[in-house]
């Protein structure tokens, strides 16, 4: 079957879908990166909690 020109989907690019997959994926990625990032700052946060236990430490970290 022809792809003919007017078809929405095909709009001129033949790679169109894969690069919007591979887009989409890089995406995700990045969001990844964000949770990551996150996770790791709260682990400090509850290691530094727990290494100091009490007080001192959630006044350091402002977390009272």
């Amino acid at each position: 079957m022809m792809i003919s020109s007017s078809d929405p989907t095909y709009n001129g690019n033949p790679n169109r879908k894969r690069n919007e997959k591979k887009i989409r994926s890089r995406k995700r990625r990045k969001e990844g990166g964000k949770e990551d990032a996150n996770n790791i700052f709260m682990f400090l946060v509850i290691y530094t909690r727990h290494e100091y236990q009490g007080e001192e430490a959630s006044w350091v970290l402002g977390l009272n």
